[in-house]
């Protein structure tokens, strides 16, 4: 099976293509910036040409401009990276008749206290709407919507996941704040990939909600993982969200997994498991 991994350099496609290429898949890499498959999906002709190179079997979609204040400064960049090359991607898989997308979303499309269903839709910001966009363009060539968030070890120079973010900051006493108001309930890298993988292997067009049980707040998940690594919580600050300028982020993240789990017959882990598989 051929798989391409567009947006593959980045934090979530540096863990998942050494384990697709585990599972024996003829996987191809590819960067906007650098690496063997480099091309700029935007474009739709340079977008063609890599495809009709490649011949992918598959398409896991990653390109994406995730950091929130940036889409809300640069909307017109949101749309760029987050919906463009998706419907790039979409028009090479209407027009060869060929390859299976699947597309990594967000649980930031949510914002209902309780544990969001596929339906609870709640847009706060243009990161979340460029992200719904790209969604509904995958469907329509009967893609695959993951909807997920993570953290664990990043195996990316340069980026870190908030499980990083969260260990370098006890291990240097930085004063950080976790919010007591935002809840979600991720997966770490490696358990996402895994899942990534299987549903590679059986792909059933919808979107799905794609987590850990258990979900908890991003204050407790912090003292929760410094509990399990014996490190020393001090410099984690209490706070909250709606005290900051970060207002247009949504609160109540926590997904519901009863579609994944049926559709794909898994039983997905808890945010805490998923927690002390690190260190």
């Amino acid at each position: 099976m051929k798989v391409l991994v567009a947006g593959g350099a980045g934090l979530l496609g540096s863990t998942l293509v050494p384990i697709l290429r585990k599972m024996g898949c003829q996987v191809y890499q590819h960067s906007i910036l650098s690496g063997e498959y480099k091309a700029d999906f935007t474009n739709l002709n340079t977008a063609f040409s890599l495809l009709d190179l490649l011949t992918p079997d598959i398409i896991i979609n990653l390109i994406c401009l995730s950091s929130v204040d940036r889409c809300e400064l640069e909307p017109a960049s949101a749309y760029r990276l987050n919906v463009t090359c998706v419907e790039n991607i979409a028009s090479w898989i209407n027009e060869r008749g060929r390859g299976t997308l699947i597309q990594i979303s967000t649980d930031h499309v949510y914002d209902t206290f309780g544990k969001n269903t596929e339906s609870d839709l709640v847009i706060r910001n243009t990161y979340a709407m460029s992200k719904r966009c790209a969604e509904l363009v995958a469907l329509r060539v009967n893609g695959v919507v993951l909807r997920t968030n993570f953290f664990g070890p990043s195996n990316c120079e340069n980026r870190q996941s908030f499980s990083d973010w969260l260990i370098e900051a006890m291990e240097k006493q930085s004063q950080i704040s976790l919010f007591n108001d935002v809840y979600f309930n991720p997966l770490t890298m490696e358990t996402l990939s895994e899942l990534i993988g299987g549903v590679m292997l059986n792909p059933v067009c919808g979107v799905y909600n794609l987590g850990a049980h258990g979900g908890m707040t991003k204050r407790d998940f912090g003292y929760l993982l410094a509990d399990h690594l014996g490190g020393d919580p001090s410099s984690f600050q209490e706070g909250s969200v709606m005290d900051t300028p970060q207002r247009s982020r949504p609160r109540f993240m926590e997904m519901n997994l009863s579609l994944f789990q049926k559709t794909f017959g898994v039983n997905l882990p808890t945010l805490k498991q998923e927690i002390q598989k690190l260190g």
